[in-house]
């Protein structure tokens, strides 16, 4: 444990140095600073809604799409293979080695780092939901203050069903940034997975690619995507992660050239 710790720290200290961060702050507010601006511009029109019970869930919805289609694996995708790259931009993956760490401490320090920074984007997220929904009543005379009171629960439920099921694409990029010197080989990997599950998501056995989970489940929420799945897929995303980060680490171990 201890030893985890002291590898959990020094990956942090190595990621205030990594555009990962800003990455995941602009990303998280990206789509809520569209709405916003677009809910500004409504100014007093947005009176009736802003008092309706639903607001929270209105607003979820006009997220989620743009979200869980496409901001969300493409930052998953970027922050692995930035967090991974820390290493072979300033060739220290030799130095990393020479410390006294065990392969399993670095291994699991950089996953955690990565599934915090995932963790991150909710909060972001969160926060600007937050904001396109009071900002306007600021902003905008006559247009009034959110009447229902923040869903925080409802909002950690489907924030961590979206957690569960971006995970095998944060697994399985880190896996590939291991195994390839390459940001772009490794990013061109992930993108084409990503690509491919967009466009296969009237295939029947369209679970078996992992990196649209959280799309799938959007899709089969609001009834555009009719489709059987084995298991729910916050739960599939789950056990994906699982097997794919120890496979992950069983391949990390057995590498000769880890940089």
């Amino acid at each position: 444990m201890r030893a985890l710790l002291g590898a959990l720290r020094a990956e942090l200290l190595k990621q205030r140095r990594s555009p990962a961060l800003g990455l995941v702050a602009l990303a998280g507010l990206f789509i809520p600073s569209i709405i916003l601006a677009s809910r500004i511009k409504r100014g007093a029109a947005l009176g009736p809604g802003q008092l309706a019970p639903d607001l929270w869930l209105r607003l979820w919805d006009q997220h989620a799409e743009s979200v869980t289609l496409l901001v969300l694996p493409l930052t998953a995708l970027l922050a692995t293979s930035l967090v991974v790259q820390v290493e072979v931009r300033s060739n220290a993956w030799k130095q990393v080695h020479a410390s006294p760490l065990p392969l399993g401490a670095i291994y699991a320090a950089k996953l955690g780092v990565l599934l915090s920074l995932v963790a991150g984007f909710f909060a972001v997220l969160a926060g600007g939901i937050w904001l396109a929904a009071v900002v306007p009543a600021l902003a905008a005379p006559g247009a009034p203050l959110p009447a229902a009171p923040f869903p925080a629960r409802l909002f950690c439920w489907r924030f961590a069903a979206c957690f569960a099921e971006v995970l095998p694409v944060v697994s399985l990029q880190f896996v590939f940034s291991l195994r390839m010197k390459s940001f772009l080989a490794s990013l061109g990997v992930g993108l084409a997975l990503w690509i491919c599950a967009l466009g296969a998501m009237s295939w029947k056995f369209i679970y078996l690619i992992p990196y649209g989970y959280a799309a799938m489940d959007h899709l089969l929420t609001t009834g555009h995507l009719h489709r059987e799945v084995p298991f729910p897929l916050p739960w599939l995303g789950l056990c994906v992660f699982a097997g794919t980060a120890a496979l992950g680490f069983a391949l990390y171990r057995q590498q000769e050239d880890r940089g």
